[in-house]
């Protein structure tokens, strides 16, 4: 092997030092790129994940509001029947004081002033609400095939021409979570469970289906 001797190493240096500002721009470019992807390793996850948040999100609070709506009218119908088969106390007397009402006995008499129909009129309503919601939550789990609570490009296309959206790659999160929130909203005022079923029959067509996990999720959210 042969040695250098040391009065050769400052030419060699200086030789490397004149082709440094050649390769410096290059060396720069694929360290930011290091470092962004360090910084920022989940940033397209992060995305996927938040359109999937957001819309079971806005989809989830409307099925606690269904929720709460029907369990009122369930326990007014409840309420009707129960008076209307209890006869009414006897007077006893100057002794004799009416029982007060509870607070949901008086809301139910409120709330429903024509009594026993008007409560099985609501409850019809409120449980026809809350089908649609509940049916609308099972069919964005559905949407995300690998149950990663993320939902993939090719996931939100078919998410969207299921739903009969117009899709763009290059719309925002915010712009794709405002167009399933919409189309949820329309869909849930009008109650139109027929479109809502042809966008899940789509996406068995397209491979997708409930899965062990959908179904956990789907009993914690009608627990």
């Amino acid at each position: 092997m042969k040695q250098l001797a040391w009065y050769t190493f400052p030419m060699r240096l200086r030789s490397a030092t004149a082709q440094w500002p050649k390769i410096r721009p290059l060396a720069v470019g694929v360290l930011l790129t290091v470092l962004l992807y360090a910084l920022f390793p989940g940033n397209s996850s992060g995305r996927e994940n938040e359109v999937f948040q957001q819309f079971t999100q806005h989809i989830s609070r409307q099925i606690h509001k269904d929720k709460q709506a029907f369990a009122q009218a369930n326990h007014c119908v409840s309420w009707f029947y129960k008076a209307k088969k209890t006869p009414p106390a006897s007077v006893q007397g100057i002794n004799w004081n009416a029982t007060r009402l509870s607070q949901p006995d008086l809301d139910c008499s409120r709330n429903y002033p024509g009594g026993m129909e008007d409560a099985r009129d609501d409850l019809a309503k409120t449980q026809a609400s809350l089908s649609v919601s509940l049916t609308f939550y099972e069919f964005a789990l559905v949407a995300d095939q690998n149950d990663d609570a993320a939902y993939s490009p090719a996931e939100v296309q078919d998410l969207f021409r299921s739903l009969s959206l117009s899709y763009h790659n290059g719309d925002s999160i915010l712009m794709q979570v405002s167009a399933l929130t919409e189309r949820f909203d329309n869909w849930y005022q009008k109650r139109n469970m027929d479109a809502l079923m042809q966008g899940m029959n789509d996406l068995y067509e397209r491979g997708y289906r409930v899965t062990p996990f959908d179904r956990v999720e789907l009993d914690r959210v009608m627990g």
